[in-house]
């Protein structure tokens, strides 16, 4: 049900009949959960306070250094028209770091976590936002913060300090049970009237294929019946001050438009089970009274998890395809196919899914890469490693047998990239943050691997591909700017 048929107070489950099994029910079904009243309205209130304080303190610096872009690195702040963000609050409000502690710690929420996630995971960050209460309404279907889906083992908690059981009140969307769907909405479908993506798992700004055309948009008929279909299920997540959501970020999300003209806060964070977080422990000077539990959780590699044990397992190894989704998803993979046809001037291989590009078989080995998901587990391991041996090969690396590591920094060195080169700073981050998983899985054997589930590999590869591409991708582009007799150009890093 969306949320302007839900009746005031209605919404989630009473903070004191909130167990484990009715917690854990709710995120299997819709991938996401309300509890109300899990703090005490005042105790939150307090905590808004100090967090007000962070914000007012951050105008003030704004104004002292006349900074005027949205980023403000020494506060970690952002300010837009639409959002104020200040990322690391905890670190920053006791009685914030207290909130999030003891909602990792309440048992009913610590035991769902454990079946969801698994006992063992990294915080990857929190952070405090204001919405400025300007009106972005999109259209009937889309919203602000399109619908999207996130890296797969991500999953949020956020807390309301403010009222924001109007319908209307800027707040987190969901469509309910999309966390078992095979799609994503942003790069498998055409749901949005403009700006539709159509690099499919587009980490890249470079590409000149980033969007699908708008008058393309308009002639894909199963793309409109399909949005018209998840019409009815949107739902905007709604809470007053003291109430507490978790939802799976793999649940089709956004973020419901602001239309009460009301400046709302609201605080967010993030975790990841250990076996999927692609990203290095998080370690930053904290408060001598910070809460262990966070300083665990932000600080320390734990072990994974076993597999086929939690929910995030059991969702990402039986993903369902329908049939309007799968129409969908094939009208417009020939439709981004066609585009790239007409852009290329009628050269290249066309199919649903690629087409080629001048480098031929690694291109189509970055393609079965990226696939590999759709392979069996046992097989999953193979592509990555015939991939760094092609690319080797190409710049005249060490080999086939040149290690990982070794093929970094054989393409970095091909990009002619510096230490303080964006580019390579970049993607040195994504590929570390990939190498620690990547040389456990390596050392495996093919029964071993066979044994591991293949959507947590796939993540794995995925990173690690990625970071591949952009720092190959940067040396082709070095390599023509030099035999054109031009210097590279300086190109910010891509956004994570």
């Amino acid at each position: 049900m969306s949320a302007e048929n839900q009746p005031a107070f209605s919404y989630g489950i009473a903070a004191n009949e909130a167990s484990a099994d009715c917690l854990y029910q709710r995120v299997d079904s819709d991938g996401y959960v309300t509890v109300r009243d899990f703090f005490p309205e005042d105790r939150v209130l307090n905590a808004r306070n100090q967090l007000q304080a962070l914000f007012d303190a951050d105008l003030q610096d704004r104004q002292r250094a006349e900074h005027s872009t949205p980023k403000y690195p020494p506060n970690n702040s952002t300010l837009t028209d639409l959002m104020w963000t200040i990322g690391s609050p905890s670190t920053k409000s006791a009685r914030t770091a207290r909130l999030i502690a003891d909602i990792l710690e309440n048992e009913p929420v610590a035991e769902m976590i454990r079946r969801v996630v698994g006992p063992n995971y990294q915080l990857r960050q929190d952070l405090v936002r204001i919405s400025s209460g300007k009106n972005d309404e999109v259209d009937t279907f889309q919203i602000p913060h399109g619908w999207h889906r996130d890296t797969l083992g991500a999953c949020n908690f956020g807390i309301f300090f403010d009222d924001m059981t109007t319908p209307g009140s800027g707040g987190t969307a969901v469509i309910p049970g999309t966390q078992w769907e095979a799609f994503a909405p942003q790069w498998d479908f055409a749901l949005s009237p403009t700006g539709n993506f159509t690099n499919e798992f587009g980490h890249s700004r470079r590409s000149k294929y980033k969007r699908l055309p708008d008058d393309k948009t308009r002639q894909l008929p199963a793309n409109s019946s399909l949005k018209d279909i998840y019409q009815a299920r949107r739902t905007e997540i709604i809470g007053k001050p003291g109430d507490v959501y978790f939802f799976l970020n793999d649940a089709w999300h956004g973020r419901w438009p602001n239309t009460t003209g009301r400046q709302l806060m609201t605080i967010r964070f993030t975790l990841y089970p250990s076996e999927l977080a692609t990203f290095p422990p998080r370690i930053f000077p904290v408060p001598r009274n910070y809460p262990e539990v966070l300083r665990r959780h932000y600080s320390e590699s734990l072990p994974d998890n076993a597999p086929d044990t939690t929910l995030m397992h059991r969702y990402a190894g039986r993903r369902r395809g329908l049939g309007p989704q799968t129409t969908a998803w094939l009208e417009k993979r020939h439709a981004v196919a066609l585009q790239k046809l007409e852009q290329d001037g009628g050269a290249g291989a066309v199919s649903y899914t690629t087409v080629a590009a001048d480098d031929g078989p690694i291109d189509l080995a970055f393609e079965k890469c990226e696939r590999a998901r759709l392979l069996a587990p046992g097989e999953a391991v193979k592509p990555l490693r015939q991939l760094a041996g092609m690319i080797a090969n190409s710049i005249n690396a060490r080999s086939d047998a040149a290690t990982l590591p070794e093929l970094y920094k054989a393409l970095v060195d091909a990009a002619g990239a510096r230490p303080d080169d964006t580019d390579a700073v970049y993607c040195e981050r994504m590929f570390e943050s990939a190498m620690v998983r990547i040389e456990r899985l390596d050392s495996l054997s093919d029964d071993e691997a066979s044994k591991r589930d293949p959507e947590a590999l796939a993540m794995v590869f995925m990173t690690a591909i990625e970071a591949l591409r952009q720092v190959y991708v940067r040396g082709r582009r070095a390599q023509s700017q030099a035999a054109d007799g031009k210097p590279a150009p300086k190109d910010r890093p891509p956004s994570d």
